[in-house]
Parts: structure tokens; C-alpha cells; sequence
């Protein structure tokens, strides 16, 4: 399981010259990241859940604290775990994958 998520930055463009930095104005960067939870430690009430984050670019991890159910039919710990990241600002139009 795993979640696709297009994240939209906005920064500063900034150009190195032998006589120092050039502010270019700022751009909006696009792309389109695959999202993993990759580890999760815990206990019956909260589980912590390291989430890679990956594109052709870029590689980052990022640890998210996760409620967690026990009861009976609960679903299993790595599903709530996604569940629980797209309800995040984070994930907002996040896909399953």
C-alpha cells in the first residue's frame, strides 16, 4: 500500500554568480511524490509511523504520530495508518496506490 500526493511549492529562484547570489524572483514548483509508510513502532493507543516521501528528485522521511484502534474488527495498524495520514493537511487529494 502506498499513497500518491502532487505537492506544489512555492520558492525563491535564486542564481549563483562568481560575484555572488542573484535573487530571480520566485517559482512554483510541481511534482508528484509516491508516499510510504516504511516503519512503525508503538503500543494499543498511538503508533509512530515514519513516511518516505520520493520523486525523481528528491528523498525525504518525516515521522507522524497516529492514533491507533485495537477493538475487535478493527481494521490492521498499517491500513489505519493510511487512513488516518490522508484525513492530514499534508495528504489533502492524496491517492491510493
Amino acid at each position: 500500500m502506498a499513497l500518491r500526493k502532487l505537492i506544489e511549492i512555492d520558492g525563491k529562484v535564486i542564481v549563483q554568480t562568481s560575484m555572488g547570489s542573484i535573487n530571480n524572483g520566485t517559482q512554483r514548483l510541481s511534482f508528484l511524490d509516491y508516499v510510504k509508510v516504511i516503519s512503525i513502532t508503538g503500543d494499543k493507543n498511538q503508533i509512530n509511523a515514519i513516511v518516505h516521501f520520493s520523486n525523481d528528485a528528491t528523498q525525504f522521511t518525516k515521522q507522524y504520530q497516529i492514533p491507533m484502534s485495537v477493538e475487535n474488527g478493527a481494521v490492521n495498524f498499517i491500513k489505519q495508518s493510511y487512513e488516518y495520514l490522508k484525513t492530514l493537511p499534508d495528504f489533502e487529494n492524496a491517492i491510493d496506490c
